[in-house]
């Protein structure tokens, strides 16, 4: 099958007066041949995004190399929503995979949200960065509800990467102050440990969630800060939780379930 596609790749070249593997040009010119092409396409892509055999690893379309990205790269082009499938089984390749999948908006959530579940931490990964992404291009207040439903499941992801991307993700959100106190409980408590050398052990997404604490405390109507703090020292004290979020007491024995072996950096 790679063979084809390097067959392909030469066609489209040479059909080119410049060169490029342009395949809208090509499809103007042979209109006979798109359908044809963007079903192959599909096909391949499905070929190289089978189900992983080991979840926790690398997937294997990880390793399929220089063919895999070509392949994504030319699905890319096409406006076609039939090729979603193919892109959501692909969603371990990350960057790769965004401008192909995203492009097609609500259209793609449910593939995307489907990845959410996925025992590979890496897809999961990707998968929240898209949703929430998606959701909040929509700018409805059903989407952005769900995006925050998404981010809160993430940060008690069992895996540093999920929660990581969850990390990012609030900061695109304007209301992000209602996460101010499980950043404040992860800014403490976060499991992921990276080994650094001499023994040193350093908890990366703590350092994270602490930097996401001050912007999370401003809105567009100016700081929050010391409000936020007075009311979280009162609240403490008399055995309360501060804000809509989860309450750390909630998110606390999630969290150290997820405590793995230190990872080395």
């Amino acid at each position: 099958m790679d063979a084809g596609f390097d067959d392909l790749k030469g066609a489209v070249a040479a059909d080119n007066p410049s060169g490029a593997f342009d395949l809208p040009d090509f499809f103007a010119r042979h209109k006979n041949l798109a359908d044809p092409i963007r079903l192959g396409l599909i096909k391949l892509l499905n070929s190289y995004s089978a189900p992983d055999p080991n979840p926790h690893g690398a997937s294997a379309e990880e390793d399929s190399g220089e063919h895999y990205e070509e392949a994504i790269m030319a699905i890319e082009q096409l406006d076609d929503e039939r090729t979603i499938p193919a892109l959501r089984g692909c969603m371990a390749s990350g960057g790769v995979i965004a401008a192909g999948i995203l492009k097609y908006g609500l259209k793609a959530l449910p593939a995307v949200r489907a990845q959410l579940t996925n025992q590979n931490p890496s897809i999961r990964f990707n998968a929240v960065g898209a949703a929430v992404t998606i959701l909040e291009e929509d700018h409805g207040a059903k989407s952005h509800a769900q995006a925050l439903g998404i981010i809160r499941t993430a940060l008690a992801d069992p895996h540093f990467l999920v929660r990581g991307m969850a990390l990012d993700m609030i900061e695109k959100l304007s209301d992000r102050a209602q996460f101010a106190p499980v950043l404040e409980y992860m800014a403490e408590h976060d499991t992921d440990v990276a080994e650094q050398p001499g023994g040193e052990r350093k908890y990366p997404l703590r350092g994270l969630s602490a930097y996401r604490v001050g912007p999370a405390l401003h809105t567009r109507g100016g700081s929050r800060l010391g409000s936020y703090l007075r009311r979280s020292r009162s609240n403490k004290r008399r055995g309360r939780t501060q804000g809509s979020f989860m309450p750390a007491c909630n998110i606390a024995p999630r969290i150290r379930r997820s405590a793995t072996a230190p990872r080395k950096m």
